[in-house]
């Protein structure tokens, strides 16, 4: 097959020969080919519109042929060798009257590319073979623009820039194909088509490296050198590095580093260096305060998340600065995505061992326990509750984390509960048998105090949603883009025994709650199901009713006001808490975070259909949840015999006189009834019962059992309209408008949450001067987060400024820049002021 080069020059050779002149005269084509390129095509081929004639030290014969034979016929003449002198040249007299073709490969090629340059034309010649493939052709010109005036380094990076298969026909953009072309196939292509010593002199000039001319060394030089910057080491490094350390230059090799490792390639390289180093070792010698920011190999962020493990399985630590540790430098690693769950489980680990490190007093009234609980306590259930729940989300969690998970159990046993059960039930005796908290809000006058408001209102009823889950949901509501209005949170103290069928029935509307035949009846109507509640208050006003979450959630716009055309007051429950509680134990934290969520989509949902803004969030009980197995010795026996009413895990009913050793008795004639009393177990223990569900607990008199958030709504009014449908807001939340490095890391917010008219966004940011000219690397970011806590949607971003001249005096913007719609969305003026740095080029 022939070759492209010649297909070409015979399609200039047959449109020469085509085109006739006035007096309609043949013609004849002189073609010398030295390098006899193009002697073997010639040779096969054959001209439609001239007669081929090959120069074999013949001249008289082709004067013969061409003045006397025949002279009408076109004819190209192919020179397999150099033009002679004129003086030599026994054809000088045709050519005079002939066209001359000039056809090698190089001014083929320059022919092709529109180029007559002839410095441009050296450097084509040099790496003539690279024109050999149409398809790099063609990628050379989409990536430079060919022209004579074009520089001869613009020429030769667009070649090198085609053979790495970068983007950019920058130096950068070309060392990072070939760092992570693992096979090496690019730089065999650099080297095939001769550019290997071009490149080099180009890496020394621009980056100062001098060191091996080998690309493992290369990267290996940048590694150490980026991985010193970034760091304060204790120890130093081993002096085996020091030799790959840069002494001039050193930042021009952090900002390299920084910039690849958003490549998706960039874990599969830093492992593998980080082996041929032997790291890992050196690191676990180091204080992880040392490693600061540095996130260059992920083994950093293995040793600092086993570190701290240590450190809190220990128990001696500082924890305001594993805080930091953990908030302030970590969370800009680019592996934080990947140990989230692990990081969050040991920030929610440091709180927890932070607030259980408290007093409790031992001679305050129950009240003041109540008191104590919602403004102290709460946070150690909360805590723990978190860093269980990130545990669970940790795939194949490290031996260390589950020490330190035991750890956390055992700690929230026997420190906490233990001492908090101490203190709280000589004030439980306190109260000689009667359930009376004097002024603190109880359960059963909670309908009295929605009596008598005239405006539309829904009451949430989550069962055993103790007050610690309430009171992150009344946050998450605080902070919600989307809700805003007047949010105030209250508890309230359940009745005893602490289960569903009284906390519900409290919350109806009463004058008389009874129980008998295991049955708790209301004013005489039982209470079971939400069937027997709606009747239980429509007693009160026609217009009241319930429903179920799952029912209400499936309603359409239409469909909902017409259930609300006749209604005023409508009492909602939701069950994920309880019910997951009994039939997977395991999983009550899990759905506690579910059931936040659930009821915010709740409240949104009811308001942008139907624009009620008064809305009563509150739960029937609490619970208590323990991961400890249960020991015999917390268990009281011989309950059964006793034959009590009702027996279960944390709560006898009787009639009375029934008395066990260590626990309280409370006559439930509070309630209404004067017959029956409710015997509690002490503090956490629990009564020997058959069945299981021994880690999720409720029915006692523990103060995670019987404290209830209250949170009330009103005055809501939604943010979202029609001028706020799209992608969601992002803005820049670091407070920073001064840059003094080449390498920094600023946080974005999404303020919006992705939900209904609010859509993802991608993304793309940098920085950019006066002219609009793009000064630092480009970064790009998904805003797709749907979480309520505006804490958890902020994304740290690494830049790095270009290695040039920065100006404190002249203006430079960051850019937001929406990548689906293709427009600048936010810029930012920043003043750089790089204080005695200067470019390396």
């Amino acid at each position: 097959m022939a070759s492209i080069d010649y297909i070409e020059a015979k399609k200039e050779i047959q449109k020469i020969l085509s085109v006739r002149d006035t007096d309609n005269h043949r013609k004849i084509v002189f073609w010398y080919d030295e390098a006899k390129t193009f002697f073997d095509d010639v040779q096969k081929d054959t001209y439609e519109n001239a007669k081929v004639v090959i120069f074999d030290n013949n001249p008289i014969y082709i004067k013969y042929l061409l003045e006397k034979v025949d002279v009408s016929n076109n004819y190209l003449v192919y020179f397999p060798c150099a033009k002679p002198r004129n003086s030599e040249n026994w054809l000088l007299d045709i050519l005079m009257y002939s066209e001359e073709y000039y056809a090698d490969r190089v001014a083929l090629t320059m022919r092709q590319l529109g180029l007559s340059n002839t410095d441009l034309r050296q450097i084509i010649e040099q790496h003539i073979n690279f024109y050999d493939n149409l398809i790099r052709r063609n990628k050379l010109q989409l990536l430079v623009p060919i022209s004579d005036s074009m520089r001869e380094n613009d020429l030769l990076y667009g070649m090198m820039a085609v053979l790495s298969k970068a983007n950019r026909s920058k130096l950068e953009e070309i060392l990072r194909e070939l760092v992570f072309d693992f096979d090496k196939s690019k730089y065999n292509d650099i080297m095939k088509y001769g550019f290997e010593k071009f490149l080099w002199q180009e890496i020394n000039k621009y980056y100062g490296y001098t060191g091996l001319e080998k690309l493992d060394n290369f990267v290996r030089t940048f590694f150490i050198t980026a991985f010193t910057r970034s760091t304060k080491l204790e120890n130093g490094m081993p002096s085996s590095y020091n030799s790959f350390v840069m002494k001039d230059n050193s930042e021009d090799a952090e900002i390299f580093i920084e910039r690849i490792k958003n490549d998706e390639r960039y874990p599969e390289m830093q492992y593998d260096y980080s082996k041929k180093f032997n790291f890992f070792e050196y690191f676990k010698r180091n204080n992880i305060i040392d490693f600061k920011q540095c996130d260059i190999f992920e083994e950093i962020d293995i040793i600092v998340i086993s570190r701290i493990c240590e450190i809190l399985v220990n128990g001696t630590c500082d924890y305001d600065f594993l805080h930091q540790i953990i908030n302030d430098n970590r969370k800009v690693s680019i592996w934080w995505k990947k140990y989230e769950h692990q990081y969050q489980m040991l920030d929610a680990a440091i709180s927890f061992f932070k607030s259980i490190d408290i007093e409790i007093p031992f001679d305050l009234s129950a009240e003041e326990y109540v008191t104590n609980y919602t403004k102290i306590y709460y946070k150690i259930d909360l805590y723990f509750r978190h860093s269980l729940n990130h545990y669970n989300l940790v795939n194949e969690p490290s031996d260390l984390m589950a020490e330190l998970e035991k750890k956390i159990n055992l700690d929230y046993e026997t420190i906490y509960l233990s001492r908090l059960s101490r203190c709280f039930n000589p004030a439980l005796t306190g109260l000689n048998s009667k359930w009376d908290f004097k002024n603190t809000l109880t359960s059963q006058k909670f309908y009295d105090r929605l009596e008598g408001k005239n405006n539309k209102m829904f009451v949430i009823i989550s069962d055993a949603l103790r007050y610690e889950i309430g009171l992150e949901l009344f946050e998450q509501i605080n902070i919600n883009p989307v809700l805003r209005g007047n949010a105030v949170l209250d508890y309230a103290i359940c009745p005893v025994p602490s289960i569903t069928k009284f906390g519900m029935a409290s919350l109806l509307p009463n004058n008389k709650i009874e129980f008998y035949d295991g049955k708790v009846y209301v004013d005489g109507l039982v209470s079971l199901g939400v069937g027997s509640r709606e009747k239980i208050l429509k007693t009160r006003a026609a217009s009241n009713a319930a429903v179920n979450f799952s029912t209400i959630m499936q309603m359409n716009q239409k469909e909902l006001r017409h259930f609300m055309s006749d209604k005023t007051l409508v009492y909602i429950y939701h069950d994920v808490i309880d019910s997951m509680g009994e039939s997977d134990e395991h999983k009550v934290f899990q759905v506690a975070d579910e059931s936040i969520q659930d009821i915010i989509n709740l409240v949104k949902k009811l308001y942008n259909n139907l624009q009620i803004t008064n809305y009563v969030i509150t739960a029937d009980h609490g619970f208590m949840y323990r991961r400890q197995i249960i020991q015999e010795s917390e268990k009281y026996s011989n309950i059964v015999g006793l034959k009590a009413i009702e027996t279960s895990k944390r709560y006898l009913i009787s009639d009375g006189g029934i008395s066990i050793d260590y626990t309280h008795t409370f006559k439930l004639d509070y309630l209404g009834d004067n017959k029956h009393e409710a015997v509690t177990a002490y503090g956490y223990d629990t009564f020997k019962t058959q069945g299981g569900g021994l880690n999720f607990i409720h029915g006692g008199t523990s103060l995670q059992e019987i404290i209830v958030p209250v949170i009330q709504i009103s005055e809501l009014r939604s943010r979202i309209d029609k001028n706020q449908i799209g992608p969601v807001g992002v803005r820049l939340k670091s407070i920073t408008r001064k840059l003094t490095a080449r390498t920094f890391s600023l946080e974005f917010e999404q303020y919006e949450k992705v939900e209904e008219k609010k859509t993802e966004r991608m993304v793309l940011v940098y920085f950019v001067d006066r002219t609009g000219k793009t000064v630092s690397g480009k970064y790009q970011f998904n805003a797709n987060s749907n979480d309520d806590n505006l804490m958890t949607r902020v994304s740290s971003v690494r830049f790095s400024l270009e290695n040039i001249d920065f100006s404190r005096n002249k203006q430079y913007d960051l850019v937001l820049f929406d990548q689906e719609k293709d427009e600048e969305f936010d810029r930012i003026p920043f003043v750089i002021d790089l204080i005695n740095i200067k470019p390396a080029f």
